[in-house]
């Protein structure tokens, strides 16, 4: 998290087309990122209606945060993280609104319009 490397990915999402390999090795890393999810899930301690890309939106969220130089930004985005890895707690959740996200928006995100 304090090396903030969600943040190249918000800031290359839909900037360019990535080619027919780039998006073999996000698959790669999509299938390696799920089994170790779903690893975690069956552990029993995640919510439940928490999904892989759920995590994933969280992560990129955590790394937007900037304030005052980069040793208070990587400051604040550990007590982000701490306040959301409660929040993924199994114990009596609140309700998640709405769907999760899709691969399939995960994806198109990154097709340069």
């Amino acid at each position: 998290m304090a090396a903030n490397t969600h943040g190249l990915t918000v800031r290359l999402a839909g900037t360019f087309t990535p080619s027919a390999e780039q998006f073999e090795v996000a698959e790669r890393m999509r299938a390696l990122s799920t089994g170790l999810f779903e690893r975690v899930r069956a552990s029993g301690e995640l919510r439940p209606d928490v999904t892989y890309l759920d995590i994933d939106y969280l992560l990129e969220f955590l790394a937007s945060v900037r304030l005052g130089d980069a040793t208070r930004s990587a400051e604040l985005r550990q007590r982000h993280l701490a306040v959301i890895i409660d929040g993924l707690h199994a114990s009596q959740p609140t309700p998640i609104p709405g769907h999760p996200p899709t691969w399939e928006e995960q994806t198109a995100r990154w097709i340069n319009r």
